[in-house]
């Protein structure tokens, strides 16, 4: 079951709770989940509005910051969002009370498309910087071999290496620019 077809919630299949438990297949090529999403939610009518809370979480593959070695790392999310009127929320709009608050959404229809939430939380867990290990030596910055592999490496100079030619023409393009 793809993301979209999965979480689009009727709103009169239930009278005053619905939950949600399931694993959807990531149709995101930006989020490079190793595992199926899964899903956890549940759905509370409080008068005209709808209360959404849950879990989700999967694994992603992604890359160290220092040696680029892959790996794959759990990520887990939570949801929390309210669905109101589209009256309310064009009040709450008016008022500038629904600035702030990025959690209030309006019914439109009879049906919630909760797949970009359920997107959104994996994607604000996802860590900016992932280390295989809090030692990981990371790259030779001359020659790019993995150090934690060959800890014994001892790189040549860099202009001994060909680097030479880059810093030519470096050199070069900051003569044009002068």
């Amino acid at each position: 079951m793809s993301l979209n077809e999965a979480l689009i919630v009727d709103i009169n299949s239930f009278r005053e709770e619905k939950r949600i438990l399931t694993k959807i297949k990531n149709s995101y090529k930006e989020l490079k989940c190793t595992e199926p999403i899964e899903v956890d939610l549940l759905l509370k009518k409080e008068k005209n509005d709808i209360l959404v809370t849950g879990d989700v979480k999967t694994k992603i593959s992604i890359e160290c910051a220092r040696c680029l070695k892959p790996l794959e790392k759990e990520v887990k999310g939570s949801i929390e969002m309210l669905f109101v009127g589209e009256s309310t929320f064009d009040e709450l709009q008016r008022e500038g009370e629904i600035d702030n608050l990025d959690t209030i959404f309006p019914i439109t229809g009879e049906k919630l498309d909760l797949s970009e939430p359920i997107i959104e939380a994996i994607i604000i867990e996802v860590p900016v910087k992932v280390l295989c290990s809090d030692d990981c030596k990371g790259l030779c910055p001359n020659c790019g071999i993995n150090l934690n592999e060959n800890p014994d490496h001892v790189c040549k100079d860099s202009k001994e290496i060909g680097d030479d030619k880059w810093h030519q023409k470096l050199k070069e393009l900051k003569k044009t620019i002068e």
